[in-house]
């Protein structure tokens, strides 16, 4: 199967390690300076005390994209629950707190962009998080989404729930993930 000339099946993932950092190095995301400083300055510290996973996506052996996860929670009014119909959910935490993933990163390297690389990863995103919920318990998966990525989340069923410094806070509830 190919996506707009990448073979699907030929797209291998690796969790991110010291050995991956001279792919990283090469890695190209610099219309988003925050994504790629992330991955190039802080992800590997952070994955190596267990704040976050970093899983990297590479094509004929070139690093194409990453995303990272990690435990939060996101706080939600009940009127915003009500008006997105989130009404089931329930937390073990203070009364508007509800456990998430966040999905903290997702680049893709600027050469391999509109190829549908970035729903694909998301997809596989969602597909962790999904995995995870067999043995953690959260309701939500959670992003915070550049203004101009609003509408690429919106298009994959994330809600906005609030902004944060320029940012919008997005979420998608774990049942209402649709493959």
């Amino acid at each position: 199967m190919t996506k707009n000339n990448i073979d699907i099946a030929s797209i291998r993932s690796a969790p991110l390690s010291k050995d991956s950092m001279k792919d990283v190095g090469l890695f190209d995301c610099s219309d988003q300076p925050n994504v790629e400083d992330f991955l190039k300055r802080d992800a590997l510290r952070l994955e190596e005390c267990n704040a976050c996973r970093t899983i990297l996506y590479y094509y004929n052996n070139r690093l194409i994209g990453f995303y990272t996860l990690f435990t939060d929670y996101v706080n939600l009014v009940n009127s915003k629950r009500m008006s997105e119909g989130w009404r089931d959910v329930s937390t073990a935490m203070k009364s508007q707190h509800f456990p998430a993933i966040r999905l903290h990163y997702l680049g893709i390297d600027m050469k391999y962009r509109n190829k549908g690389l970035g729903a694909l990863l998301l997809l596989f995103a969602l597909d962790t998080c999904i995995y995870i919920s067999e043995y953690v318990g959260f309701n939500f998966i959670i992003l915070e989404a550049l203004k101009e990525s609003v509408g690429f989340f919106e298009r994959q069923n994330f809600s906005k729930v609030k902004l944060h410094n320029e940012l919008h806070v997005m979420a998608i509830k774990l049942d209402d993930i649709k493959f």
